[in-house]
């Protein structure tokens, strides 16, 4: 599929929408639905933003429970600190 162009709109309060071409979305290879919760991430040396679709445990503020971090598998513990999210416990 050859680049196809977008844009986006700022609100003040509200955050932005970015639009995405109808060609885009009902393309058979468009990974996500209406409403699906998507992770953004920016590089900034490539200025370009990758969307992409969550892991369940980077939805999660791991700091908050830690009782339940402790439960978890040795796996996903490891996924969560690579990721960054888990912030110093005390």
């Amino acid at each position: 599929m050859k680049p196809l162009f977008g844009r986006i709109k700022k609100f003040q309060k509200s955050g932005a929408y970015l639009y995405l071409p109808s060609k885009l979305i009902e393309h058979d290879d468009f990974p996500f639905r209406d409403d699906d919760v998507v992770k953004l991430e920016i590089d900034k040396k490539n200025q370009a933003m990758t969307v992409s679709t969550p892991q369940w445990w980077e939805l999660l503020d791991w700091s908050k429970m830690p009782d339940a971090f402790d439960k978890l598998p040795p796996e996903t513990k490891e996924n969560i600190k690579r990721a960054g999210i888990l912030t110093e416990r005390s």
